[in-house]
């Protein structure tokens, strides 16, 4: 198997940057705020629609929104997956990562076929899970300077491809083969699919949406 080696800078421990609370817009343009406690969903004259809370798994560390039928919280301090439906309520049991043997998480993302993108720092892997919750395939990555010191990578399945972004170094492209293609560096702290198409958000807080993959050299360039 082919090994894709990525380099990034690591920090002293597991940082999975959350705001006191975020404003949030999935893809079809619905508005969310979101706190490590709480999500809240907003209907178009801003009032609160639906919510979601459960203490008893430790702080929200990761949001992703790119299916709105679907949406993926992961609890950090459990190592837990939770998906909800549109009205903010439990689809199924939470996932424990450690019982699939995905130890240390250091970045997560929805997967249009169902499963699971899983960046996974304990074996240096980027994990595809099926629907099922079996792997579909593993491809090795070296993308933290030495174990278990590591920092949060957002994550993102996008039109075909797979965004990973190294904050403030550079954006990695994957096909969903989890083949690498394309690096750009980039200033940047967050990506999100949203309805405009897919926001860059730049070290200096502006914003940058591109709507296909011809656009993203451009993204060296601030907006």
């Amino acid at each position: 198997m082919k090994h894709i080696i990525l380099i990034f800078t690591s920090l002293l421990c597991l940082s999975i940057p959350i705001l006191a609370q975020e404003k949030l817009i999935d893809p079809l343009g619905k508005q969310y705020n979101f706190s490590s406690q709480e999500i809240q969903k907003l209907d178009e004259q801003g009032n609160i629609s639906y919510r979601f809370s459960k203490p008893q798994m430790g702080k929200i560390s990761w949001l992703d929104l790119s299916d709105p039928f679907r949406i993926l919280l992961y609890f950090s301090e459990l190592n837990q997956i939770l998906f909800l439906d549109s009205k903010l309520s439990d689809i199924g049991q939470a996932v424990n990562l450690d019982e699939l043997n995905l130890l240390n998480p250091a970045g997560i993302a929805n997967s249009k076929n169902g499963g699971i993108w899983v960046l996974d720092q304990s074996t240096q892997s980027l994990v595809l899970l099926n629907n099922h919750l079996s792997v579909d395939f593993t491809i090795p990555v070296r993308v933290f300077d030495k174990l278990p010191d590591a920092r949060w990578f957002p994550m993102q399945e996008w039109k075909q491809n797979l965004y990973l972004l190294n904050p403030g170094s550079a954006l990695y492209v994957f096909d969903l083969y989890g083949r690498l293609f394309h690096k750009i560096s980039i200033n940047a702290r967050a990506i999100r699919s949203t309805a405009k198409g897919l926001m860059i958000v730049y070290s200096d807080q502006k914003a940058r949406y591109i709507q296909n993959t011809n656009e993203l050299d451009s993204l060296i360039k601030k907006p």
